[in-house]
This record gives structure tokens, sequence and C-alpha cells, in this order.
């Protein structure tokens, strides 16, 4: 029971976190794509620091999160900022995932 609360509780805030995340990178898009995928390139760095490229799933999460930022660096040089936004999100989602795998 105490592993299920757990699990719940980290889910939410993950949840909450991306969908606070979101929120402040769409307020202004033009602004904030680039430091958007700064930050999701430092928590990427993160996760490979931590060794989440060790782990079986860490490493799946990890090369996911990768491809999904290659894909945000793209939509960005295109002029589509949401796009690219919610790639880079989702790239951090990935990213959160192989971080807390690999510990």
């Amino acid at each position: 029971r105490f592993l299920a609360a757990l699990q719940l509780t980290v889910t939410a805030r993950e949840r909450a976190v991306r969908a606070s995340n979101l929120c402040r990178d769409s307020a202004n898009p033009d602004g904030d794509a680039e430091r958007a995928l700064k930050r999701t390139d430092e928590m990427l760095a993160r996760a490979v620091e931590s060794g989440a490229d060790e782990a079986p799933f860490a490493r799946r999460a990890l090369v996911r999160a990768r491809a999904l930022q290659e894909r945000a660096y793209r939509e960005l040089r295109a002029g589509r900022k949401e796009e690219s936004l919610r790639l880079t999100q989702s790239a951090r989602v990935f990213a959160q995932r192989a971080l807390r795998r690999s510990n």
C-alpha cells in the first residue's frame, strides 16, 4: 500500500510540474523556447552524469528523450515554437524517468 501511494504521489507531482512548466513556457513562446530547450539539455546532461545510460530502462528513456529533443530543435529552426515547446517538455518527462530509474 505504501509503495502504491508513493507511486501515485510521485506521478501526480510529475504531472503538476509538467503542467506548470507548460503554462510558464507557453506564456511567451518566442522568448521561452530557447530557454526551455536549454533547460531540457541540462536535464539530459544530468541524466547522463547520473549513469542513466547504464541501466536498461533508464537508457531507453534517455534515448527517447534525446530523440524528442532533436525534434524540438528541428521544430524551433522551422519556426514552430509551440511544437518545439511541446516536444522539449515531452523530452523532459523521459529525462526525468531516466533520472529516476538510474538511482
